[in-house]
């Protein structure tokens, strides 16, 4: 996903030193973020913020180490999966989303997309087999800006994956196919940084474990994209190590016409529950989405 440069750098928010990395998975992420710090950094290895233990570092974090959170996004967050499958099942039970109507999709074991509510009751058909009925639609991409004030809790974070979740699921339901990226947009002493993770490919099935990592757990952030900003030579020389930044949420110019932006969470109060959580992200969407032409939900 690339941002509309341009429109990016002629805002007075930003100046003209702006970067943003792909990583076409949260493995790939993982691994650039494995690395040391870039040598511009004035911290050493083990005092960068991904590396931190302790106490206060587990709260934060929700993990002891970066080990652990290696360990947690290669292997699934059981308890994130079933927290984000329960969300789901909340919100289609109470008719906060539902599949959009249209033409009779065949299910079986394998197919093209899954069926979010089939897959969350234990539905062993709940992949949709998508016939030329379907015709082609565009693709909608998403991208969310996992940055969080720190007193969100992690229920609302996990509230809003989970309606997103939905939302795509809906989406894909009348055909059209959803790609969903995570970024953490900061800036810092002139320079603007935002890395991109790719969390679903337009065609691949909606991944729970992964939609539950990237956009729930509190080690995305707070091990795993600043570890891709500590060793990133892009941050050196504007000390980002102070604070890791501001988080930005990217001007609406600079944001392409098939991607709808979520940005950084402040206000907790509309994410409570998932029902509000889908009240929310359907509002956002259907704001931009007519906007930009897309097709709005209802």
């Amino acid at each position: 996903m690339k941002l509309t440069q341009s429109d990016l750098l002629d805002s007075t928010a930003f100046s003209q030193k702006f970067s943003q990395p792909e990583f076409s998975g949260l493995a790939e992420a993982v691994a650039f973020a494995d690395g040391k710090p870039s040598a511009g950094w004035t911290v050493s290895a083990d005092r960068v913020a991904s590396r931190q233990t302790g106490k206060e570092r587990e709260r934060f974090t929700l993990t002891a180490s970066w080990r652990a959170a290696k360990d947690l996004a290669a292997a699934g967050w059981d308890e994130g999966r079933e927290k984000v499958a329960a969300n789901l099942a909340d919100i289609f039970t109470s008719g906060a989303a539902e599949l959009s109507g249209g033409a009779a999709v065949d299910y079986a074991v394998g197919g093209a997309y899954p069926d979010v509510p089939l897959f969350v009751a234990g539905e062993v058909c709940h992949m949709v087999n998508d016939g030329e009925q379907l015709g082609e639609k565009p693709i909608i991409k998403f991208l969310i800006n996992s940055s969080a004030s720190c007193n969100i809790s992690a229920e609302s974070i996990a509230n809003r994956g989970a309606a997103v979740a939905a939302l795509v699921d809906q989406i894909e339901s009348g055909g059209t196919r959803c790609e969903i990226w995570v970024t953490f947009a900061t800036r810092n002493g002139g320079k603007f940084y935002a890395p991109m993770v790719c969390a679903k490919r337009a065609g691949e099935p909606l991944d729970i474990d992964t939609v539950a990592f990237t956009m729930g757990h509190p080690a995305m952030l707070r091990r795993v994209l600043f570890g891709i900003v500590e060793n990133d030579p892009f941050t050196d020389g504007v000390r980002f190590e102070n604070g890791y930044g501001s988080a930005e949420t990217v001007p609406a110019a600079a944001i392409p016409g098939d991607v709808i932006h979520l940005g950084v969470l402040r206000d907790q109060t509309k994410y409570r529950t998932p029902a509000d959580a889908m009240a929310e992200v359907r509002r956002l969407y259907n704001e931009q989405a007519e906007q930009k032409g897309l097709e709005v939900q209802s």
